[in-house]
């Protein structure tokens, strides 16, 4: 029997690199699930079309009701012209949205909102995806992929970099919730040594994780996403 094969994906934050032989053939993530200020305009998506991809994936954070009707024309102006563009979510608004306007759009849960729905019994997720035409959620704890069977009606996707911890309402750069982004934070991963301790934090957008897990591929997640980390 052939085995399944697993999808390679890679998420650029920062810069696309100038070498495409970087990202040929694989799912192109672009956007955040950290800050709303990094939303991906229909011309990232043009900027990129110009590589063999197998597709491209746009994330999206919690949103605020103004944040909401940014990424809306935003995503709006997209999905008109590239339709097959897969959207990961974060914010139920900006999901009942897309399951009116673009129902056939592929849809997933991403980091941070999948922490707690990865935890849940496998059939109330099913039922759950399944009601909102969800087609994917993303993790980057390995172990959480054991709670549910190998044949699921939904993908998994492993997320092959520091393990979420905590999330800031603040920016660390502009100190502010508020509006006045200077788009410090692109490209940058930040590490800190735990006092009186060997274990390390890294730190990107509004984001605080732990060291990385590696993959059991017995688990068979549908895709490996891979950050990379490029300062524009």
């Amino acid at each position: 029997m052939e085995r399944e094969k697993i999808e390679r994906a890679v998420f650029f934050h920062g810069s696309i690199p100038e070498n495409r032989r970087l990202i040929k053939g694989k799912v192109l993530c672009l956007g955040s699930e950290f800050c709303p200020a990094l939303l991906v305009r229909k011309k990232d998506i043009e900027a990129a079309l110009n590589t063999a991809l197998s597709g491209i994936a746009v994330y999206t954070s919690f949103l605020n009701e103004r944040e909401l009707g940014e990424h809306i024309s935003a995503l709006e102006e997209i999905l008109k012209d590239f339709g097959d563009i897969e959207v990961m979510i974060n914010d139920f608004g900006l999901l009942s949205w897309l399951v009116k306007k673009f129902p056939g759009v592929k849809k997933g849960i991403a980091r941070p909102l999948s922490v707690e729905f990865m935890r849940m019994p496998y059939r109330q997720l099913s039922d759950f995806m399944s009601k909102w035409s969800l087609s994917s959620i993303e993790t980057d704890e390995c172990s959480m992929i054991s709670n549910f069977p190998q044949k699921r009606n939904f993908n998994v996707y492993f997320r092959l970099g520091p393990v979420f911890s905590a999330m800031s309402r603040f920016c660390p750069f502009t100190r502010k919730i508020s509006p006045g982004c200077s788009f410090q934070c692109k490209g940058r991963l930040d590490k800190f040594s735990v006092k009186g301790s060997r274990q390390k934090i890294y730190r990107y957008e509004k984001g605080y994780f732990s060291a990385c897990e590696e993959i059991d591929l017995k688990l068979k997640p549908q895709r490996i996403v891979e950050d990379i980390f490029q300062a524009p």
